[in-house]
């Protein structure tokens, strides 16, 4: 039989992978990718301020994790949990360092290709394998997303260790001589999938529906005609609960009723059902992440969708959630052409090439790290892969040697999820394995066409392919508000070290005898680190400008750099730009006390009097503690008022 999937080069489902298989090249591999990612956590830390100076999804998980750690007070540790409990509680062991988590993923995400590699040779051939991990480790957002403060990686190499579990659960038991001893192999696996299962799901809450999904294949007929193959679907099930009721029990103290892992599903509908129409995440709502605003979007929704109650009490997290989510799944059936329209934008998204998201997007970050530079296979290229895969059946000979359900259930999660939610480019990391192993499966597959001569087959597949790859390079022109709220992103991180540093300089020592070889101790040296950093400030915010010119939030950001850099006309420029569509917008006004407050024999805009009148206007509007601080150091700065 020619060398391919189900030849005898392959190895039997029915036994162990042997490391020894791999040998030499996979070491390479392997060592390659820890290298790689080491160095792209450590060149994260050195060059993308956004690694260290966390905002939205990472600053909520840091902020709890210093809770957990008895660091900090936790204000929000009596409610219901807002996003998945368990990534707080890795960042609070790992003692809440940057460094030591970016290191922890690098470990499991060089963990994933070693499994992988005893997934893909259970299915194919040595060279084929090898293929699927070096495939996976080319696709460089997967190591991107390492050296995030998000849970997404680790998600990642725990849905793929889900997989290889479950291949072990199909051949517990082979060799050994009682079928009492084969039935207690296969309950412990069971278990450990269903605790695999979970910890995924706390997490990443969408892994919850492969609990019902792997439930049902391990009760199918195959798995029960093993033995203890119905005790081990429930060993699976008792294991993913057990490991549930922690978070499911916290929420219900809290008020959240019943959810097992945490209280955002609700919102996350209603934005993505109720915004304007796109693929990926977008939203005209001005309440997103501040749960006050939110709380009376949900009481709007609710009125509008006539389910208010009477009684107007504040809502908390998971009320608004539960609100939301009911006002959405009531757009969704009377609106089901518009929810359609919605599905098929996602679809599309998904397979897009570009890399996006809201407030992490690769397109903007990946540059700035070297290492990453290397690690270029686009997606596109392994949907295409995937895609001849596809023709030439490739799928089909793969579930012959292995299990199939596992890597169906992980594939029906990310893509039923996105279509009923959005696109980011983080979930849809768990199909780059999966995609790796059906594009390694073209070299087994095409040496037996050769050989049989199936020519015909051969031209599908490369119409397939070059059909996928074209849908998934479409103009990527509608990624222009995520491309410009990237850069600006970017820009308000370095907006801030700047102003830290600008603050520091100007604060005085208190080291009365500081050391001269210590750069960070010369005021003269934080100046210099001031401006760089303020610069850059403004780079990001014109990048973003020119990408989608009138962005607000990128005029602020440079109106803000340019007060700051003492280019006050400039400056002015944004502010009367901003001024015209939000006259009354909080920032807005800060900067231009700022700017009248400035006394600079270059500021053609100084008014001292304004200013005060200005100021005491704040003064009465509702700011928060940064704002506050802000018009009071403003106002610090004002002489005594002429008598």
């Amino acid at each position: 039989m020619p060398s391919g999937v189900g030849s005898s080069e392959m190895s039997s489902s029915s036994s162990a992978v042997s490391w020894r298989d791999g040998g030499l090249p996979l070491l390479v591999l392997l060592a390659l990718g820890l290298g790689l990612k080491l160095a792209a956590g450590f060149a994260a830390l050195e060059s993308n301020p956004l690694a260290t100076d966390l905002t939205s999804d990472s600053l909520y998980y840091m902020e709890r994790a210093h809770g957990l750690a008895g660091e900090w007070d936790d204000p929000l540790a009596d409610e219901s949990y807002h996003l998945p409990p368990l990534y707080p509680l890795v960042l609070a062991v790992t003692g809440t360092s940057v460094t030591a988590v970016l290191v922890l993923q690098a470990l499991a995400g060089t963990a994933l290709l070693a499994l992988l590699w005893c997934i893909a040779r259970r299915r194919l051939s040595r060279r084929a394998a090898l293929l699927t991990v070096a495939l996976t480790l080319a696709y460089g957002a997967l190591t991107f997303f390492e050296t995030k403060v998000l849970g997404d990686s680790l998600a990642t190499f725990l849905l793929v260790a889900v997989i290889a579990v479950g291949d072990r659960l199909a051949e517990t038991g082979a060799g050994t001589r009682t079928g009492a001893g084969a039935a207690r192999k296969r309950r412990r696996t069971a278990a450990l999938m269903g605790a695999l299962v979970t910890l995924c799901a706390l997490l990443r809450p969408q892994a919850l529906l492969l609990i019902p999904l792997l439930f049902a294949w391990l009760l199918g007929r195959t798995a029960a005609a093993q033995p203890g193959g119905r005790q081990a679907a429930f060993s699976f099930l008792l294991a993913a609960a057990l490991l549930l009721v922690p978070s499911t029990l916290h929420n219900l103290q809290a008020g959240a009723g019943f959810a097992p892992v945490s209280d955002n599903g609700g919102v996350n509908l209603w934005l993505a059902n109720s915004g304007p129409l796109s693929g990926t995440f977008a939203t005209d709502d001005t309440a997103f992440g501040d749960i006050a605003q939110q709380s009376r979007a949900a009481w709007e929704a609710a009125a509008r969708m006539g389910t208010a109650s009477t009684s107007a009490h504040p809502l908390d997290a998971a009320e608004v959630g539960h609100r939301l989510g009911r006002a959405a799944v009531t757009v969704i059936v009377e609106e089901p052409l518009t929810f359609l329209h919605r599905v098929g934008l996602r679809a599309l998204a998904l397979v897009e090439d570009f890399e996006t998201g809201i407030v992490t997007v690769p397109a903007v970050e990946a540059p700035l790290i070297a290492p990453l530079r290397i690690l270029v296979l686009p997606f596109a290229a392994l949907f295409a892969l995937f895609a001849a895969a596809l023709v030439l059946g490739v799928p089909a000979r793969l579930a012959r040697a292995a299990p199939c359900a596992p890597l169906v259930a992980v594939s029906l999660m990310v893509v039923v999820t996105t279509l009923l939610f959005f696109h980011y480019s983080r979930f849809r990391l768990p199909l780059v394995p999966i995609l790796a192993l059906a594009a390694g499966g073209l070299v087994d597959v095409l040496g037996t066409r050769r050989a049989e001569g199936h020519g015909r087959h051969l031209v599908l597949a490369l119409v397939a392919a070059a059909m996928a790859a074209a849908v998934s390079w479409l103009p990527a022109d509608h990624h222009a508000p995520t491309l410009a709220g990237g850069h600006a992103t970017l820009g308000e991180s370095h907006l801030r070290a700047g102003l830290r540093a600008a603050d520091s300089a100007a604060a005085p020592d208190p080291d009365p005898d500081p050391d001269p070889a210590d750069s960070e101790s010369d005021p003269d040296a934080r100046l210099r680190s001031a401006e760089r950093d303020l610069n850059r400030a403004l780079d990001e915010a014109r990048r973003a400008l020119d990408i989608r010119p009138g962005f607000l939030r990128a005029e602020e950001l440079a109106a803000h750099a340019l007060v700051r850099l003492q280019h006050y006309e400039e400056a002015a420029v944004h502010l009367d730009r901003i001024a015209a569509h939000l006259p009354q917008h909080v920032p807005l006004l800060i900067l231009r006390a700022r700017l009248l407050v400035e006394t600079h024999p270059d500021n053609p805009f100084t008014d001292i009097e304004a200013a005060r009148v200005l100021l005491q206007r704040l003064r009465g509007m509702r700011l928060d503690g940064y704002q506050l601080s802000q018009v009071a150091q403003l106002q610090a700065r004002l002489p005594p008022p002429k008598r």
